[in-house]
């Protein structure tokens, strides 16, 4: 076990889209309709065009062959079965999208941010929506999100070799589908008024929640110094990823710990490395505004990483801390961050959160890749 108590340091893959982020944003009007019936088409799934059954009764509407889609000689020639025809055209009839939503059910759409793909087992709670943080129209890491108490559990990203340095340009942003799921899956910037949009203000924190606030400031799950590319940096910026954390603890101990993980994993990180870093709440403490609790404060804040290959040379100091290790912290003025195996954390993390008994944070305890070379 080791303690982290200073302030911060100074040293100095891309996963593609699937195929159902393609229909992301489309409707039923001819445009989402389209292409919708190009990639049935494309995938052999149909021979006439989705949009002309739908307008079947148009005389004018003929298939490739001149066989007539209307009246008595009407045909519809599927290669799919003709109820899910019907099923998918009443999906298209009553506004739902396929694909695409950014807040969902599962993290289907941003799995790669987890270790094999397994977001953590045995997390519970009564509200919680999982969060797939899209900016630029691309998936920039995971999200789970306690609506009840518009607070994150945790983020989980993959750790992009990085010098450190933070954004200083860009504005704070919210997510639009925990308002409502009608908006697109892209993070948004926050309005510069102070009026805010009453069902974003219920579905989330927002700026204004921060302001009096002052024994706390907004401190990330997922750091901007953590990611290498503008865009990934940026789309940190968003209130669904941070938590109030006392200010001494986040300036000092956190922080500090922040970059002593960049480093570590930076140097002797030899593959991808994942990240899940997330909060623990207990008793009531919140924050308020006028006579609203606003947001839960959290009591401890922890974080542990995967790496499945790295270098088997590392000094020892560092060597036993891979290819998996976590710390946690008391969101406390004064408080230091002690680093701790995996499992010390999860034996932490079933005595003060709300979760399984079978907690696992990474599939598997995060099994190394490395292997011992042969003998000649």
């Amino acid at each position: 076990m080791s303690k982290i108590g200073g302030g911060p340091h100074n040293d100095g893959e891309e996963d593609g889209e699937g195929e159902g982020d393609k229909w992301k944003g489309e409707g039923t009007g001819a445009a989402g309709i389209s292409k919708i019936t190009d990639f049935l088409q494309h995938h052999q799934l149909l021979v006439l065009p989705l949009a002309s059954c739908l307008r079947c009764g148009s005389p004018s509407v003929t298939s490739p062959d001149g066989t007539p889609l209307h009246g008595p000689g009407a045909v519809l020639r599927p290669l799919m079965p003709l109820w899910w025809l019907s099923l998918l055209a009443l999906h298209l009839s009553a506004g739902v999208r396929l694909a695409g939503a950014a807040v969902s059910d599962s993290f289907r759409e941003c799995s790669q941010f987890f270790y094999m793909r397994t977001a953590p087992a045995g997390i519970r709670g009564g509200n919680l929506r999982r969060i797939c943080q899209r900016y630029d129209d691309e998936p920039r890491y995971a999200t789970l999100y306690d609506a009840s108490r518009r607070l994150a559990v945790f983020s989980a990203y993959t750790f992009k070799k990085t010098d450190g340095r933070s954004r200083v340009d860009t504005p704070w942003m919210y997510e639009p589908q925990l308002a409502s799921a009608n908006e697109n899956g892209n993070m948004r910037t926050l309005a510069l008024s102070d009026e805010a949009d009453p069902l974003i203000e219920e579905s989330q924190a927002l700026l204004p929640d921060y302001t009096d606030a002052v024994e706390y400031e907004r401190g990330p799950l997922n750091p901007d110094q953590h990611q290498s590319s503008s865009p990934d940096k940026a789309s940190t910026y968003t209130l669904t990823n941070v938590v109030p954390l006392a200010v001494d603890f986040l300036e000092g101990p956190w922080t500090g710990y922040t970059h002593a993980v960049r480093r570590r994993l930076n140097n002797f990180c030899l593959g991808p490395a994942y990240v899940v870093t997330g909060v623990t709440v207990s008793g009531g403490l919140s924050i308020r505004r006028g006579r609203d609790a606003r947001l839960a404060v959290p009591d401890r804040v922890w974080s542990a990483y995967c790496c499945p290959r790295y270098d088997r040379h590392a000094p020892y100091e560092v060597r036993y801390m891979l290819p998996a290790y976590a710390a946690y912290g008391l969101n406390r003025s004064g408080q230091a961050v002690l680093e701790v195996p995996l499992k010390t954390l999860e034996s932490l993390l079933k005595s003060h959160a709300d979760v399984e008994s079978d907690l696992a944070l990474f599939h598997g305890d995060c099994v190394t890749e490395n292997t011992a070379k042969k003998k000649k």
